[in-house]
């Protein structure tokens, strides 16, 4: 659960930090998880579009509106939405209409809510698709497809990752940004990663890119060397 950004949207600030509190003390104290609060569905639109968060814990019964209203207002295809109310009557619609993963009824119990990370972890190891966030060098939150990455390469303990046409630095080490990542995206020499599949050519000690990419990127290079302890994992790769 590490790195997780949240956003709490809830009209009452003390629900709202009393489950902040349940899940960065309680469930996952020292884990780096990043909460943030809003009273409103219009101040959430602007907190999710800034802050891109993995989990939206959101209030349905608020005044002069309703939790519903930010499907309409904001993209959530890469958010997981849970519903917080204290009014049971509104778990049909949470579910079937909207989908959700899942539903909590004030007050919220601690076993409740980590069947919700639970819930949460299960889906994400299911997902084939790999995402990166980050905050870029401009200072916004980005998200990164990983299959749209062609090289990552090791610079102290920052990484540059390279994709078709333009380049990013990232304050993570190469090992952190690929463990557990595809077998296609690995480590071939202690300073560079690759997506093997935009490789046109093995040469048995080498990789080469052809075709794939603006070589004007600073810092690019097309023909990677393959470190002599990745050498046979590379060789039953292309072989």
């Amino acid at each position: 659960m590490h790195n997780l950004v949240l956003v709490i949207i809830d009209d009452e600030p003390k629900v709202a930090e009393a489950l902040k509190g349940l899940i960065t003390k309680i469930l996952f104290p020292n884990k780096g998880i990043e909460v943030h609060i809003t009273n409103s569905v219009k101040q959430g639109v602007d907190l999710i579009q800034k802050q891109l968060p993995d989990i939206v814990f959101l209030d349905i019964r608020m005044p002069d509106e309703v939790g519903f209203e930010l499907f309409n207002q904001v993209d959530l295809r890469h958010t997981k939405v849970v519903f917080t109310t204290a009014y049971a009557e509104y778990a049909i619609e949470s579910i079937n209409k909207f989908g959700c993963l899942g539903y909590l009824l004030k007050p919220i119990g601690l076993d409740d809510l980590n069947t919700v990370f639970n819930r949460y972890k299960e889906e994400q190891s299911r997902n084939k698709t790999q995402y990166l966030k980050f905050i870029a060098d401009n200072g916004k939150r980005t998200l990164l497809n990983l299959e749209e990455v062609l090289l990552f390469k090791a610079s102290s303990n920052y990484c540059e990752i390279y994709l078709k046409d333009r380049k990013y630095i990232l304050a993570k080490t190469l090992k952190e940004i690929l463990e557990g990542q595809d077998n296609h995206i690995i480590r071939v020499h202690r300073s560079y990663g690759v997506n093997l599949k935009y490789i046109s050519h093995y040469t048995g000690k080498s990789l080469l890119f052809k075709g794939v990419c603006n070589n004007q990127l600073d810092g690019f290079i097309s023909e990677i060397p393959i470190g002599e302890t990745y050498l046979d994992t590379i060789k039953e790769y292309f072989l």
